[in-house]
């Protein structure tokens, strides 16, 4: 007898297969038992690429929660979210957002970590500009390379500013250095970046 190979389903679609058959079970549960759909829902989507993680909003829109597919900042991953974007079916329950987006009303954004904070007040910078992205000097309020809480925060609020797909397609090499007052008036406030990176588009 002769056996035929059946074609491996692509991981894109396996994945969105499961969302339909999962996605109402998921809502419903998002109260009560959020943790365990977190889980289900972050196997079903490693499945597919180890480095995406996603996002679910804590307010209904119309009706539906947004299901933020995110490649956490990494490059390498960014076609896979794109994938899954494209292929994503109708919900009803579910609406499907690429890449974390810019956060409204950011600028008032604090990054704390029990007596230490970092906020976009903290931040100047200025910018060498090239076709299609931008090569950035940053300058932080009491910046010391040596504590790793300074960079952490920084990429947060610049993902929270710009949303993660202009912060890695926009921006090219950062350079970062302690923030002198008196140069402030010849720097830019953080906040501004915005201005900056959709001038490139």
């Amino acid at each position: 007898m002769k056996i035929v190979g059946l074609k491996k389903l692509d991981p894109v679609i396996r994945f969105w297969r499961r969302v339909i058959q999962k996605e109402r079970d998921w809502f419903e549960r998002m109260e009560n038992d959020r943790e365990a759909v977190f889980d289900e829902l972050s196997e079903a989507l490693q499945s597919v690429d180890a480095n995406l993680v996603f996002e679910v909003s804590e307010q209904l829109v119309e009706g539906k929660r947004e299901l933020i597919l995110s490649a956490d900042g990494i490059f390498d991953s960014f076609d896979s979210v794109i994938s899954l974007y494209d292929a994503a079916p109708e919900l009803k329950y579910w609406k499907v957002i690429a890449f974390r987006p810019r956060m409204q009303s950011a600028d008032g954004l604090v990054i704390q970590m029990i007596d230490w904070k970092l906020s976009y007040d903290d931040i100047y910078f200025s910018f060498e500009p090239h076709e299609n992205d931008v090569d950035l000097n940053v300058h932080i309020r009491n910046y010391d390379a040596e504590d790793g809480r300074f960079s952490s925060a920084y990429f947060i609020l610049l993902d929270t500013l710009i949303g993660e797909f202009d912060a890695v397609m926009r921006i090219g090499e950062t350079k970062f250095q302690r923030l002198e007052e008196s140069e402030i008036s010849g720097l830019r406030p953080f906040v501004e970046l915005t201005e900056v990176v959709d001038s490139l588009i």
